[in-house]
């Protein structure tokens, strides 16, 4: 409500909360505000849901634990008019931990904007999109299918990249959008989903993009890896995960991941990850 750009509606979706959100709302009197409540459907039902309430062409999110810089709508109004043969719209983001700012490395200069011709080149490098300073049309997301109701972690990455194989994109490098990673509710806070509702468990839907779009390729090949590795140390998912890393191009990663998804010594490297994630 303290946007410097005031021409916007609000879409609040309580999705089955039980938090006292309601109360709260109760004491907001402003037109532009609407508030729908449903039965609790999970975060990509939630942001559909709000998607085909949404009376514009233009759709911003905005979780419920991050924020915004109050000049973020006014900077991207100023984005979108500046490219407005795009689809996709986002904006550099930062990490907020314990109120502590971590800034990223998008590699691009700052404070600049940008119409990115090659998405996924550029997001090997850095994750550009992250869903509360992204800003989609409508139409675009009707069209792509919105989020995957089946999946619980990727669901925007798989968006993303739905967006960017069929839509332009444009781009402002500057901090205006903050993931709180502190917040008790997020759902990466939650522990390791079961790999069937992971995008992980979902790429090789990709595979006939990735045969045509050697970025996207590299792109996913690098997400594989990195991802994979929780999973791989559970005995449970460990086949599966054999499989899905044996559709990687290891050429063009570091060799540290051949060796970390080689059959041999998987005990000993098991029980290395273990020591890792209790001394990080």
């Amino acid at each position: 409500m303290s946007q410097t750009f005031t021409d916007f509606e609000v879409i609040v979706v309580n999705d089955g909360s039980t938090d006292g959100s309601l109360k709260v709302l109760e004491t907001v009197h402003d037109a532009r505000v609407r508030v729908f409540t449903k039965e609790n459907g999970g975060v990509s039902s939630a942001r559909n849901y709000g998607i085909l309430k949404a009376s514009y062409d233009l759709v911003a999110f905005i979780d419920g634990d991050d924020a915004w810089d109050e000049s973020y709508l006014e900077q991207m109004a100023g984005l979108i008019a500046r490219y407005p043969e795009c689809s996709v719209f986002g904006s550099a983001w930062c990490r907020t931990t314990n109120g502590v700012k971590e800034y990223e490395d998008f590699g691009l200069e700052k404070d600049l904007a940008y119409k990115i011709d090659r998405y996924f080149k550029q997001a090997v490098k850095h994750t550009l999109l992250c869903t509360s300073s992204a800003i989609v049309r409508k139409s675009a997301l009707v069209e792509c299918g919105m989020f995957d109701t089946n999946l619980v972690m990727g669901e925007d990455m798989d968006l993303w990249i739905r967006l960017n194989l069929n839509y332009e994109f444009a781009f402002l490098n500057m901090v205006l959008a903050f993931y709180i990673q502190d917040a008790e509710n997020r759902a990466c806070n939650t522990g390791l989903k079961p790999l069937k509702q992971n995008i992980l468990s979902r790429l090789a839907d990709y595979a006939a993009a990735e045969t045509k779009n050697r970025e996207l390729k590299l792109y996913l090949d690098s997400f594989r890896v990195r991802q994979c590795i929780p999973y791989f140390f559970t005995k449970e998912n460990k086949q599966e995960v054999l499989r899905i890393v044996s559709q990687v191009d290891y050429s063009a990663l570091p060799f540290y991941w051949r060796i970390i998804y080689s059959r041999f010594a998987w005990g000993m490297k098991r029980r290395m990850y273990q020591l890792y994630k209790k001394t990080r």
